[in-house]
């Protein structure tokens, strides 16, 4: 006779997601390194890849070039490792009669915070963000 046993869904996610939390923790734990297995030290040699935010609009009579360009980066070998393109169409140009189909309030509110954060010098499109930096 077996013995079986289902495993609800998402069981094993949840136990892996709570086992790298709790590895996490205990490896952020300011103690000192003695005693410390030095097989668990992890290091950054890259910086990793940067983020390219395009804040564009259907609307806006600049942008199509930029928007090529962006997506001209999705069949670059460098794609994910690199950089990671990101489109982000703001809707205040919906205002003024040209809607974007893809606007979204929340891509607008994102880029005037990076304005009123000192990182954009102003509100406008096409505009490349670039690693949180205009």
């Amino acid at each position: 006779m077996s013995d079986t046993r289902t495993v609800p869904p998402g069981a094993v996610r949840a136990m892996l997601l709570m086992g790298f939390w709790a590895a996490a923790a205990a490896g952020a734990a300011p103690e000192s390194q003695a005693g410390r297995d030095p097989r668990l030290h992890f290091e950054s040699v890259s910086p990793g890849p940067r983020v390219i935010e395009l804040y564009t609009s259907e609307g806006c009579s600049s942008c199509p070039p930029a928007d090529r360009w962006l997506a001209a980066l999705a069949s670059q070998p460098q794609l994910w490792a690199r950089y990671v393109p990101l489109a982000f169409h703001v809707d205040y140009w919906d205002a003024l009669g040209w809607p974007d189909r893809f606007a979204s309030r929340r891509h607008t509110a994102r880029q005037r915070a990076y304005a009123r954060n000192g990182r954009l010098s102003q509100v406008y499109t096409p505009a490349f963000v670039v690693g949180g930096n205009e």
